[in-house]
């Protein structure tokens, strides 16, 4: 798996707060991931994923999506042409055939394929979440795009109108997303369900976490920050005008603020001003605790480079306590997978409160990047609440 270097916060329900990624590597572009899968070939390698993309393209696609695409390489294309606009002699005169005969395409009426017609955001979002055997029957095409973003998650972090033409290097994006997806009732991920090589399904999702993204994270200023004064950060959620915002966005901000409240209460709680510490080592805490491994889910909020608007994304969260002082992070969603690890550079016990013993753990990854986890337990060692802190993100976690 291709490890990103990012540092993230903790918390069974986490929301970060920042942007969550740091890449110290030039990052794969959705339309390489898919070449390497072998989805896609372009003209002579060039992906052109600048350029637009048209329906017949699209078409050759959805061909290879389909369970039925095995059956390709023996298909005979009929000798008259179903569609006026396609003659014989087009490249993709076969592929249209195919699809046709398959039910994935009934061109734009009047006996036409629509060849030559440009992808907008509403047909490649349909066209996709379909490939997944979803039934899209009650789904209104004017408003396609934002109805499966928000019941299946297929979509952009930035906000496109449905209407508005997308480049070929968005629709790689989404069809990427796609097959990382499951198929309609099934376990099954689409890229699972094409039966490619493991070794190319293992590249695909270990890379795909990593593609080229267009929205840059929010980061805090951690100037002020260091590792002889710590000082522990609860500045308030920023003011959103929430009509701006979709109906997942607006639901993802209330979740934020929420979070945002309880990081002031624990802070408030356990680590004012007056709170006194002691210095523990690693071990100290492992013996004292039961904290060992969690799984958390979170949202990220991002803001594209330019734009005053803002983002939001979900993900899951594994963190774990590897060898010596290193924590471990693995993150995953429909975006794929990524795996990082940080370092733990100090541990401090405070005060108990209340027959609770609160723990603040200080992490650096690669001696770049600061952040904490503010860990309380009970005396039995049970984890009840935490909260975490770094340059990517802030959450919190209650029992």
């Amino acid at each position: 798996m291709k490890k990103l270097f990012c540092v993230l916060p903790f918390g069974l329900t986490l929301v970060l707060l920042m942007g969550m990624f740091s890449f110290a590597v030039e990052a794969p572009t959705y339309g390489q991931l898919l070449f390497d899968l072998g989805i896609i070939s372009g003209a002579n390698g060039d992906l052109n994923e600048g350029g637009e993309i048209k329906r017949e393209e699209m078409v050759v696609i959805l061909n290879r999506l389909s369970a039925e695409y095995k059956n390709f390489q023996n298909y005979v294309a009929p000798k008259q042409p179903s569609f006026i606009d396609v003659p014989l002699t087009h490249w993709a005169y076969r592929d249209i055939e195919f699809a046709l005969s398959n039910g994935l395409t009934s061109g734009v009426g009047n006996g036409k394929f629509g060849l030559g017609h440009k992808i907008n955001y509403n047909q490649a979002s349909l066209f996709l979440i379909r490939s997944l055997g979803h039934d899209t029957s009650d789904v209104r095409y004017d408003a396609a795009s934002a109805s499966i973003m928000n019941n299946y998650g297929l979509g952009f972090m930035k906000h496109l109108d449905g209407e508005e033409t997308l480049t070929r290097g968005a629709v790689f994006e989404l069809l990427a997303k796609t097959l990382n997806m499951r198929v309609a009732s099934s376990e099954v991920r689409k890229v699972e369900a094409l039966a490619y090589p493991i070794e190319k399904i293992e590249a695909f999702t270990g890379n795909l976490y990593a593609a080229k993204q267009y929205a840059k994270p929010i980061v805090v200023d951690t100037s002020k920050w260091s590792k002889n004064d710590m000082t522990f950060r609860s500045s308030d959620v920023q003011t959103i005008d929430v009509s701006k915002l979709n109906e997942w966005d607006a639901k993802a901000y209330e979740d934020m603020k929420k979070i945002n409240n309880e990081m002031n209460r624990v802070i408030r709680t356990y680590l004012n001003t007056d709170a006194k510490y002691t210095k523990i080592t690693l071990e100290d805490f492992k013996s004292a605790s039961n904290v060992k491994r969690y799984y958390y889910e979170t949202v990220g909020m991002y803001r594209y480079e330019g734009e005053e608007a803002l983002y939001f994304y979900k993900s899951g969260l594994d963190i774990s306590f590897g060898e010596d002082n290193q924590l471990n992070f693995l993150i995953s969603s429909s975006e794929g997978f990524a795996d990082s690890e940080a370092i733990i550079y100090e541990v401090r016990q405070y005060e108990p409160r209340n027959g609770l013993m609160p723990y603040v753990l200080l992490f650096s990854e690669y001696d770049q990047y600061k952040g904490y986890l503010t860990i309380v337990v009970n005396s039995n060692g049970d984890i009840l609440e935490s909260i975490g802190d770094s340059e990517f993100g802030k959450g919190f976690y209650s029992y």
